[in-house]
């Protein structure tokens, strides 16, 4: 089987690449000129220059290709046009060159994220029916892309899947919680528990490829994730425990901190062609009180697994240090 990944070079992409290769997937990797491939540089795939911006260069990466994995996205942008050029847009392009090839192509994934849905009202974890209500640009732009998707979805297989919040090895984002952690220190942005779903990489990109050769996952949207719902002091715990620490505090972090970091970093970010770092729509992202899914669909539809917080969290850890970054 041949199999086309789209931002392949990122944390979810290169462990899907490795994955694919494990199951002996012929994998063809879409690059930019500029794309940073050191997670993928030793692996036997085929690079194909280009974008999701450049129908002609889609065009060449999908010939003679089974599956398409289509996870290519910006997650931080400078302006909500950059989010819909890419996110959307590119999401469209995606679609459009495996409508032209439908004749041959076995399905479509397309990774869109828990952000398209938007906070859970209760700690009860939500399902795929629940209706969207986006509070990011980031969001709103997976939430269109999603959209188009449906449009295509009676013309050829194609699947959706929305992962929370994704952790694992490579991963910088959840690296900074790693290490407060290991020094004890729990923050806390609100005065009550906050309550989120969390996924392990390889869970996920194990799910991505079941929903790609399963017949009853095509035309369908799915949370995967772990099963537990976790407190962010339980899940600070759950680490200081994997890793032979037992005492920890919890900080309540100032109101007026993270939003003095934001404007800090919105403000430097407009001398230079980056995006910032932290921007209003993200803090007020984690001061939600639930961000909590329910993979149920998933472990019914096409038998999803997901590990244990637990287990995902020693791999993790294990992986930090022995990368030095822990």
């Amino acid at each position: 089987m041949r199999a086309l990944v789209t931002g392949a070079n990122g944390f979810i992409g290169s462990h899907l690449c490795e994955r694919l290769l494990e199951r002996n997937y012929t994998v063809r990797c879409l690059v930019r000129p500029t794309s940073d491939l050191k997670w993928i540089y030793r692996l036997p795939v085929e690079y194909v220059n280009g974008s999701v911006e450049d129908l002609d260069s889609l065009r060449r990466a999908i010939q003679d290709v089974d599956y398409v994995f289509h996870g290519a996205a910006v997650t931080k942008a400078k302006t909500p046009e950059t989010y819909y050029r890419v996110n959307t847009k590119g999401a469209e392009h995606i679609f459009q060159v495996c409508y032209e090839t439908r004749s041959a192509l076995r399905k479509c994934i397309f990774v869109s994220s828990l952000a398209a849905v938007g906070p859970s009202p209760s700690k009860e974890p939500i399902t795929e029916e629940m209706p969207c209500h986006p509070i990011t640009d980031y969001g709103r732009s997976k939430l269109e892309a999603e959209q188009l998707a449906h449009q295509f979805m009676p013309h050829f297989p194609l699947t959706i899947i929305r992962p929370p919040a994704v952790y694992g090895p490579r991963d910088k984002d959840t690296l900074l919680f790693f290490k407060l952690a290991k020094l004890g220190i729990t923050p806390r942005f609100q005065k009550t528990e906050q309550y989120l779903s969390l996924a392990y990489v390889e869970d996920v990109v194990d799910g991505m490829i079941r929903a790609a050769e399963h017949p009853a996952a095509s035309g369908k949207t799915y949370f995967l994730s772990h099963e537990e719902i976790i407190s962010w002091t339980d899940l600070a715990t759950i680490i200081r425990r994997v890793m032979g620490k037992r005492k920890g505090i919890s900080v309540k972090i100032p109101e007026i901190l993270p939003k003095w970091v934001a404007q800090t970093s919105m403000g430097l970010a407009k001398f230079t062609d980056k995006p910032a770092l932290l921007n209003e729509q993200k803090i007020n992202e984690i001061k939600q009180p639930y961000w909590t899914v329910s993979p149920q669909k998933a472990i019914a539809d096409f038998g999803f697994r997901p590990r244990s917080i637990e287990e995902g969290c020693r791999l993790t850890v294990q992986w930090y240090r022995n990368e030095k970054w822990l």
